[in-house]
């Protein structure tokens, strides 16, 4: 009698900087959420899927957990109800570096409400004591009931500590059932350039509001002949008035995180880049509904 195979989905939550997308790219072998120094950055679900000798997982990083401040958050918090609703599993990652937090309680009682079998995954153990990782888990449990979590995790999303383990409680908890993607097609080209592109920038100017900042791509051209591959993006951000601070003197500033991003790029297609990258303003884009749609967070209407 052959084993049925178990494959479902898996929702990774959590608030910013616990190593969400971290941990999803670490699963999955590769890179396709962007990782940044600020809190913020997955605003979109991000799916990959895994195909295991016993099945399938769909992994799902869900947008970063924020009390919402304007419309742009509002959906963020949708799409994560909207992630778990479609799971079958749910991993809350938290950061063992920190104490538990209030803010964690109303994504646990999303989780609650989805019903959904719950992992505490205790990120960063690489960075803390024995002591005090019990500690941290022992709050936790305190906090949310030992009944809530049905597993919990010590892991290093960074160092991949524990994550076979990780995988093979997972598996316990998914439905015997046909896999979900036979044939799962890569993310587009489009997507992963522009995501390419906003770490980067991001990243570099961290210290610059870079959760007004938004990256589209406006056009890819293929190489001609010996040339290289052109790429046209655009970088909006809310208040011109930080145009100066961004360009740098003489925009020596904005020339080096387009340099950064341009060899992100080619590292990404594996081929010359000619990136051109321009900054516009874009007032209070995260509360207009024009701006997202046109950016890619809202459906259009029709």
């Amino acid at each position: 009698m052959v084993d049925k195979k178990r494959c479902g989905r898996v929702a990774i939550v959590g608030k910013g900087n616990v190593g969400k997308s971290t941990l999803f790219n670490s699963l999955l072998g590769e890179k396709f959420s962007i990782v940044t120094k600020w809190p913020g950055a997955t605003r979109q679900p991000v799916t990959g899927v895994l195909n295991t000798d016993w099945g399938q997982i769909v992994l799902i990083d869900t947008p970063t957990f924020l009390t919402p401040r304007n419309k742009l958050e509002r959906i963020m918090l949708a799409l994560i109800k909207r992630s778990l609703v479609f799971s079958d599993i749910a991993l809350l990652v938290v950061d063992a570096t920190l104490p538990s937090s209030p803010f964690e309680d109303q994504l646990c009682s999303f989780i609650r409400k989805s019903k959904l079998p719950a992992f505490l995954l205790l990120n960063k153990i690489d960075l803390v004591r024995d002591y005090v990782l019990e500690q941290r888990t022992e709050e936790y449990l305190e906090r949310f009931k030992k009944t809530f979590f049905y597993e919990v995790l010590p892991i290093s999303a960074l160092l991949k500590d524990n994550l076979p383990f990780l995988l093979k409680r997972i598996k316990n908890y998914l439905p015997e059932r046909e896999p979900i993607y036979r044939n799962p097609s890569p993310p587009p080209k489009e997507l992963l350039i522009k995501e390419a592109i906003r770490e980067e920038i991001t990243n570099f100017f961290h210290d610059k509001r870079p959760q007004s900042m938004e990256v589209i791509v406006k056009e890819i051209k293929p190489p001609q002949g010996q040339g290289k591959t052109y790429i046209l993006s655009y970088i909006y951000i809310e208040d011109g008035k930080f145009f100066p601070s961004i360009l740098g003197w003489k925009g020596h500033l904005f020339g080096q995180a387009k340099h950064i991003a341009r060899l992100r790029c080619e590292k990404l297609l594996k081929e010359p880049v000619y990136l051109e990258l321009i900054l516009r303003e874009r007032k209070g884009w995260r509360n207009n509904t024009a701006s997202l749609v046109e950016f890619g967070y809202l459906k259009r209407r029709t």
